[in-house]
């Protein structure tokens, strides 16, 4: 019986990720985010392309669900940078944001 709860329970789990909407960010979120990654304490080879993941709260802090870049160190830095920061801007409505990033030499 433990093993069902367990199923089921990831079930659910995965089954709210797949509700969740992403919104398209609006300029000033995307203005805010680009002054927090600005000056990346980080030495690339090659342009890299990010991609970000994250959820603002009603207290209007960043949540970063996730980052997929070919780099670990990329991936680290940004979560860091990111992670539970308040932005300056208040956005009009809290929501999920998918944010293409790309990384210049």
């Amino acid at each position: 019986m433990k093993k069902l709860t367990v199923i089921l329970a990831l079930s659910f789990i995965s089954l709210s990720s797949f509700t969740t909407t992403i919104e398209k960010p609006d300029k000033a979120l995307i203005e805010q985010i680009y002054v927090m990654l600005d000056d990346l304490p980080i030495e690339i080879a090659e342009e890299c392309y990010v991609e970000v993941k994250l959820k603002i709260n009603e207290e209007n802090e960043i949540e970063v669900l996730s980052v997929k870049a070919k780099d670990p160190l990329v991936r680290k830095v940004i979560k860091k940078r990111l992670d539970k920061k308040t932005l300056a801007i208040p956005l009009k409505a809290e929501g999920s944001y998918l944010l293409p990033i790309k990384i210049k030499l």
